[in-house]
C-alpha cells in the first residue's frame, strides 16, 4: 500500500473517531428519560413534615400528628388535612412533561436564572424518617402551561404541568383548617349562652335530652337545639381577619362579645366561642383561646340569638316512649289500656280499641302546640282564673314502669278563651295556652276509639244478601263461590262476580271513623226506618244489617249498625257505597 493511501485511511479513521466521540459525548450528556413519576423517593403516607416557602412569603410548616396535620409555622393552627394530602399525593404521582439533563443545564451558564431557580416561586422541603427532599419551583415555560422544578442537590430539572402549582399554598391561610368547632371531638353536657347581656343555660339530662335551667327551669326544644348545634359544627371560616394579638377587639364588638357560646362538661369549659358585629352576611368571631379574629356566616349563628321562649319545648307533651294506657275523665270517663298481646281495650265499656285510632290519639296528644306561655310559675291561688283549680278534663298518660323518665304524665285542661284553652302538666309549674281546636279534637267518649271493623266472620257464612229501600226489597242467594241467584219467580239479570266482591267488601268493611253512639243519634245523620239498608243472612240463621243515611264530606255515607247490642254510627267509605248501589240495589224502573 502506498504512503498516500495510508494517509487517506488514517484521515478517515480520525474523522470516524471524532464522530464516534461526538455522538458518545452527546448521548452521555442526554441521559435516559426519567421514570414515570418525577420523584420516586416520595411516598406520601410516610412524610412526617412538609415545609413550604411561597416566593418571598413566610415559611409554612406542617407536621403529621394524631393521624392528621397541624401547622407549626408561621403560627400554630389545625391544618386542612385534605389539602396537604392532595399536595403530597400529587408530588408522588406527578408525571413530568420533559426532563432537562445536567449537561443541558451546564451548557447554559445562566440556567438558574433562566429556569427561575435563583428566585423560585416556591421552595418545598419534605421530611420522613429515613431522609427528605428539597424542591424548588421555578419559572413558567414560554407558553405558560408548564413550569420548571429542580431537586436541590441534583443536576437537571423537570418540566411539570402548571395545574400542579394550584396545590402549592401561596400563604398560610391556604392550609389553615376553616372549621370553627368540631363538636364530634368534644364531650359536653352544658351550654351557656350570653346574648346581649341575657343568659340562657341548658343542661343535658341523663336521658340524653336538653333542659332549660336558666333563666327558667323548663323542657327545651330538642330539635331547635340540635339544629343550632349542627350549624355551629358546620360553620366554616370565610376570612382570617387578623392574627395580631394587639388588635383592638372592641372594634369587632368582641370585647365584650355580643354573643357568647360556652360549652362545658360539668364545670370544665371545653369550648368558648365569641361573636361580634356583622358586616353584610358575615359576623366577626373568635375562640377565647385564640388571638385570631375571623369572619363566619351570620345565618349559622342567628339561632343562638333568639329569645329564651324560642328554646322552650313548643309542645305540652312529647311522647318518646311506649304508652301503656291513657285515662280521660270529664263528661264520659274512659281508659284505653294496652293488652299483653299488643291489642287495645277500652274500659269500662270493654270495647276493643282500634289501633290506628289509638295511635292518632297519642299523636294528637303529642301535637298539642303551645301558642302562649301564659305564666311560668303558678301556685294554687293562681289557678282559678284559668279554670285549672277544678279542671274540665284530665288526661293521664302512663308509660312502662321501667321507664327512665317518669312513668305517668297528667294533663289538666281548663277554660277556653278567645280560641285557646288553658292547660298545664301536673309535674310542672307553668300554665300554657293551646289552640281550642286541638283540645276539642281529643276523643271525649270511649266509643270514638272502638275498633272500626264492623263484623268478623268469613264470606262463606253469608247465605243471602237483601237490599231494602223505600218499601222495596231485592234478595240474592249465594249458592257457592261466585255463584249468586235470584229467588224463584224473580225476574232480572245479576253479575255474580260483582255481587261476590261487593258482599266480600261488606263483610270486611271498616268505617272511616265513628260519628255517633246510641239509637237516639240516628236522626242527626239522616237515618230513618225508610233509609236504604243492606241485610246479610248468615248460615246460623242470624242477620246483620247496615242502614245508610246522609252523605259524608268524603262522598261516602253515614251508616248505622248494631254491634253487641249497641247502636253505632260511622262513616262508610264512598267506594263501597258506590258498589252497593251499582250491584245490590234493584234496577230503577224506567218512567
Amino acid at each position: 500500500m502506498s504512503f498516500r493511501a495510508t494517509l487517506i485511511w488514517l484521515g478517515l479513521a480520525a474523522v470516524l473517531f471524532g464522530v464516534v466521540c461526538l455522538v458518545h459525548w452527546h448521548e452521555a450528556g442526554r441521559s435516559a428519560a426519567p421514570p414515570p413519576g418525577a420523584f420516586p423517593a416520595i411516598t406520601a403516607s410516610k412524610i412526617q413534615a412538609v415545609q413550604v416557602r411561597p416566593g418571598k412569603g413566610l415559611e409554612i410548616r406542617a407536621v403529621r400528628t394524631n393521624g392528621g396535620w397541624a401547622l407549626t409555622k408561621p403560627l400554630e393552627w389545625p391544618a386542612q388535612n385534605l389539602s396537604i394530602d392532595q399536595f403530597l399525593s400529587g408530588l408522588e404521582n406527578v408525571v413530568p412533561s420533559a426532563f432537562i439533563t445536567a449537561a443541558e443545564m451546564r451548557a447554559r451558564p445562566t440556567a438558574d436564572r433562566e429556569y427561575g431557580f435563583h428566585d423560585p416561586q416556591a421552595s418545598v422541603i419534605l421530611e420522613w424518617a429515613q431522609g427528605g427532599l428539597h424542591l424548588r419551583a421555578g419559572a413558567m415555560t414560554a407558553p405558560g402551561d408548564q413550569f420548571f422544578v429542580q431537586v436541590v442537590g441534583t443536576e437537571g430539572a423537570y418540566v411539570l404541568p402548571a395545574d400542579f402549582l394550584k396545590l402549592i399554598p401561596s400563604g398560610v391561610n391556604d392550609w389553615r383548617d376553616r372549621s370553627l368547632l368540631n363538636l364530634n371531638r368534644l364531650e359536653f353536657d352544658r351550654i351557656n349562652v350570653t346574648n346581649a347581656g341575657k343568659v340562657l343555660s341548658l343542661q343535658r339530662v341523663p336521658e340524653g335530652t336538653w333542659r332549660l335551667v336558666s333563666p327558667i327551669r323548663a323542657r327545651a326544644d330538642q330539635n331547635r337545639i340540635h339544629d343550632a348545634l349542627e350549624k355551629i359544627h358546620s360553620l366554616r371560616i370565610q376570612e382570617f381577619v387578623t392574627d395580631e394579638p394587639g388588635e383592638d377587639l372592641e372594634s369587632f364588638a368582641l370585647e365584650p362579645a355580643r354573643l357568647d357560646l360556652c360549652l362545658a362538661s360539668g364545670t370544665n369549659v371545653v369550648a368558648h366561642l365569641q361573636f361580634g358585629s356583622s358586616t353584610s352576611n358575615l359576623v366577626y368571631a373568635r375562640k377565647s383561646d385564640w388571638r385570631t379574629v375571623v369572619n363566619v356566616q351570620s345565618e349559622f349563628v342567628s339561632d343562638w340569638q333568639r329569645p329564651v321562649a324560642d328554646f322552650r319545648d313548643p309542645f305540652v307533651l312529647s311522647v318518646t316512649e311506649p304508652v301503656v294506657s291513657i285515662a280521660m275523665d270529664g263528661k264520659e270517663p274512659f281508659e284505653v289500656i294496652q293488652q299483653t298481646n299488643g291489642a287495645w281495650q277500652i274500659a269500662p265499656s270493654n270495647f276493643p280499641g282500634d289501633p290506628d285510632l289509638v295511635k292518632e290519639f297519642i299523636v294528637a296528644l303529642s301535637a298539642l302546640g303551645i301558642e302562649q306561655f301564659v305564666k311560668d310559675v303558678v301556685t294554687p291561688p293562681d289557678l282559678p282564673p284559668y279554670g285549672l283549680d277544678a279542671p274540665r278534663r284530665r288526661c293521664l298518660i302512663s308509660f312502662p314502669t321501667n321507664s327512665v323518665a317518669t312513668n305517668a304524665i297528667e294533663l289538666q285542661f281548663g277554660l277556653e278563651q278567645e280560641g285557646r284553652v288553658f292547660v298545664r302538666r301536673a309535674d310542672e309549674d307553668s300554665v300554657y295556652a293551646i289552640p281550642a281546636a286541638q283540645a276539642r279534637a281529643l276523643p271525649d267518649a270511649p266509643w270514638r276509639l272502638r275498633h272500626r271493623r264492623l263484623w268478623d266472620f268469613p264470606l262463606k257464612d253469608v247465605k243471602a244478601v237483601v237490599f231494602r229501600n223505600e218499601g222495596q226489597a231485592r234478595r240474592m242467594i249465594r249458592e257457592g263461590e261466585n255463584d249468586w241467584a235470584l229467588p224463584p219467580g224473580t225476574q232480572g239479570v245479576i253479575n255474580d262476580i260483582a255481587i261476590e266482591e261487593t258482599v266480600r267488601a261488606i263483610v270486611q268493611a271498616s268505617v272511616d271513623r265513628w260519628s255517633g253512639f246510641g239509637a237516639g243519634e240516628a236522626g242527626k245523620f239522616g237515618i230513618t226506618d225508610k233509609s236504604p239498608q243492606v241485610v246479610l243472612e248468615l248460615a246460623d240463621g242470624k242477620t246483620v244489617a247496615a242502614t245508610f243515611g246522609n252523605s259524608t264530606v268524603s262522598n261516602g255515607a253515614f251508616v248505622m249498625v248494631v254491634l253487641n247490642g249497641h247502636t253505632w254510627i260511622g262513616e262508610y267509605p264512598w267506594i263501597l257505597c258506590r258498589d252497593i248501589m251499582a250491584h245490590l240495589a234493584p234496577p230503577q224502573k224506567r218512567s
